[in-house]
C-alpha cells in the first residue's frame, strides 16, 4: 500500500466483531490514510450498529451497508459516517429524478453503467447537488480500467477506486501503471493501451 492515500476494506461478510478488529488493525497499520469500507449491503437492518461499531475508526466512507437507496438515505440522516450507494444506484438516465441522493458518495463504475460521457454526466449532476461521484472499477481487464481511469480524470472529483488490475493474473493489455498511489494515464492514442496476447490468454484461463 506504499503511496496510497486510500485504501478500501471489504466487510460484512461475517460477524460484525471480525470487521472491528480487521478495521482496526488496518487503521493501526494506516492511521493516515483515509478508510473506505464496502459491506455490498450486507448488514440490511443491523447497518446502524454496525456503523456505530467502526465510527471510532472514523472511515472517510461506508459504502452499501444496507441495500436501498431509500434506506441509506435514513441511514446517513441517522449517522455522522458518510454513506455512499453503489448498487442501490438507480439507473443513469434516471439519477436526475432522484437529486438530491441524499447520501454523501455515489460509486460510479463505467463498465456497469455504459457510456462514458452520460457517467460524466451523472457525476457532475450528483457533485452539484452535494453527493461525491466516485469513479471505480470492478475486477476486470485492463480495458476498462483505463476506460475509468480516464473517466475518473475529467471528472476531478474524489479519489478514485481503481487498484483491481493487481487482483488479475494476466490481462488483455498491460494496465495502466500505478506510482505513488496514483494511476498514471496512458500516453498514447485512445486508451493508450497495448494489446498482451499471450495475457489475454492466461485470463481467459483463468476466467474460462
Amino acid at each position: 500500500a506504499a503511496g496510497h492515500t486510500t485504501l478500501k476494506l471489504k466487510v460484512g461478510s461475517g460477524p460484525l466483531a471480525d470487521d472491528v478488529a480487521r478495521v482496526a488493525a488496518l487503521r493501526d497499520a494506516a492511521p493516515a490514510a483515509a478508510l473506505r469500507l464496502d459491506a455490498n449491503g450486507a448488514w440490511g437492518a443491523a447497518a446502524e450498529e454496525a456503523l456505530t461499531a467502526l465510527a471510532r475508526f472514523e472511515p472517510e466512507l461506508l459504502e452499501e451497508p444496507c441495500r436501498g437507496l431509500a434506506q441509506l438515505r435514513l441511514l446517513q440522516e441517522r449517522s455522522d459516517i458518510p454513506i455512499a450507494a453503489d448498487e442501490s444506484l438507480p439507473p443513469l438516465a434516471e439519477i436526475h429524478r432522484h437529486l438530491p441522493l441524499g447520501v454523501a458518495g455515489a460509486v460510479l463504475k463505467p463498465s456497469a453503467l455504459g457510456d462514458p460521457v452520460a457517467v460524466l454526466r451523472a457525476a457532475a449532476a450528483l457533485t452539484e447537488t452535494g453527493t461525491g461521484a466516485i469513479i471505480g472499477s470492478f475486477m476486470e481487464s485492463a480495458v476498462g480500467v483505463a476506460t475509468a481511469a480516464h473517466v475518473a480524470a475529467v471528472a476531478a472529483g474524489p479519489a478514485a477506486g481503481l487498484g483491481t488490475s493487481a487482483l488479475l493474473h494476466g490481462d488483455v493489455c498491460e494496465p495502466p501503471a500505478v506510482h505513488g498511489g496514483a494511476v498514471q494515464l496512458p500516453a498514447g492514442p485512445g486508451l493508450g493501451l497495448e494489446p498482451d496476447p499471450a495475457g489475454g490468454i492466461q485470463l481467459l484461463e483463468t476466467f474460462g
